[in-house]
């Protein structure tokens, strides 16, 4: 491996070490911030449609939006580090047909992406947001459907 290389394959690493004690350290924090953001933006929607409250639907629309931007950015995460693993591997596959060493290249093949976990089955990504909202938007009318 080149110099650039072995750069890449440390700085990469490190990367890996840090993330694993992000998770160990603050795992939870986004689960309990999903969780917090369901339950709070879901009873104020409830409260906002089935007494009139105006002031519930601000409060919903308001929580809404700061876990949204949280989310985010911690999707963002994911993105980023999968659009630099990408680019490493187009420059890598360009190097490899001129230089004809692939023990990088099979280290890239196996590098994923730094992502942000939620308890333990999944991780945030731009389609977590959605589905984030949806799981908002199903539970507001189930409670709506159960109170009438």
């Amino acid at each position: 491996m080149t110099s650039s290389e072995e750069f890449i394959y440390s700085s990469y690493n490190q990367l890996i070490v840090l993330q694993n004690n992000f998770d160990k350290v603050f795992g939870s924090v986004p689960l309990i911030v999903e969780c917090i953001g369901i339950f709070g933006v879901v009873l104020n929607l409830f409260l906002a449609l089935a007494f009139r409250d105006i002031s519930s639907f601000v409060k919903a629309l308001f929580l809404l939006y700061i876990v949204l931007i949280y989310l985010s950015r911690l999707a963002r995460v994911y993105s980023s580090s999968s659009e630099v693993i990408q680019s490493w591997r187009e420059k890598s596959y360009q190097g490899l047909r001129r230089n004809g060493g692939n023990v990088f290249w099979k280290f890239l093949k196996s590098a994923r992406p730094l992502r942000v976990s939620i308890g333990s089955f999944f991780f945030i990504d731009k389609p977590f947001i959605l589905t984030f909202v949806a799981i908002i938007v199903e539970q507001t009318v189930d409670l709506m459907i159960s109170y009438n």
